[in-house]
């Protein structure tokens, strides 16, 4: 029989060279980002002045029924009064209109457009626009709210505060407002106790809620 050697047979350099890089790199970033959760809402839907029991709208406890409409409105925004009317074109103002089930309403349908991936875009929030129109709410001034053509690059465009099932939300403009350098907390609402034809605003939300008009529900 073959005795084994008595010592291991040495060669002058390893057969097989390391190779100099790692032959797949890992991907600099991750390919898939994340995305924001999504806000479960029916696609189409009214805006109700959120009313609850205890609530006691001028001087008044009964159920009352207020919901967002278009409206044609006085120019002076100290005007609070508006008509409100049963279409919707660019320009128009917003307003109360009642809207109590299974009665005639001039209040208008909407649908939310979600905000895109933060990474994507920047901008917080998610736009409200008017069913089958392109049509969305827009911040115009430091409180009046109109109709303008829908832009996702516009910030007065965008709003917080919707979340699934659509009951009792405080609708924030995502455009930060500041008086003498100090982040004031606003929200959309009439600001006092209700009446129909009432324009709606961008208002300091403790105003608001003082009243009980800082919340809406979809409807």
């Amino acid at each position: 029989s073959s005795l084994p050697s008595a010592f291991p047979t040495l060669s002058a350099s390893p057969t097989f060279n390391p190779t100099r890089r790692p032959t797949n790199r890992p991907t600099p970033r991750p390919t898939n980002r994340p995305t924001n959760k999504p806000i479960s809402l029916p696609s189409s839907f009214r805006l109700r002045l959120h009313w609850e029991k205890g609530d006691f709208w001028q001087d008044e406890s009964w159920e009352k029924w207020f919901c967002m409409a278009c409206a044609d409105c006085n120019s002076n925004i100290f005007d609070e009064n508006c008509d409100d009317v049963n279409y919707c074109r660019d320009g128009m103002m917003l307003a109360l209109a009642e809207c109590r089930p299974n009665q005639r309403t001039d209040a208008a349908k909407f649908s939310l457009l979600p905000g895109r991936n933060l990474f994507a875009d920047d901008l917080e929030g998610d736009q409200i626009q008017v069913s089958n129109s392109n049509l969305c709410l827009s911040l115009v001034s430091a409180r009046m709210l109109k109709l303008e053509t829908c832009n996702a690059s516009k910030i007065e465009q965008r709003f917080t505060g919707f979340r699934s099932g659509g009951n009792a939300m405080e609708i924030v403009p995502a455009k930060v407002s500041k008086k003498d350098g100090i982040v004031v907390e606003k929200c959309l609402t009439q600001h006092h106790h209700p009446r129909e034809g009432e324009r709606i605003y961008s208002e300091v939300c403790r105003l608001a809620r003082i009243s009980d008009t800082n919340l809406w529900s979809t409807y």
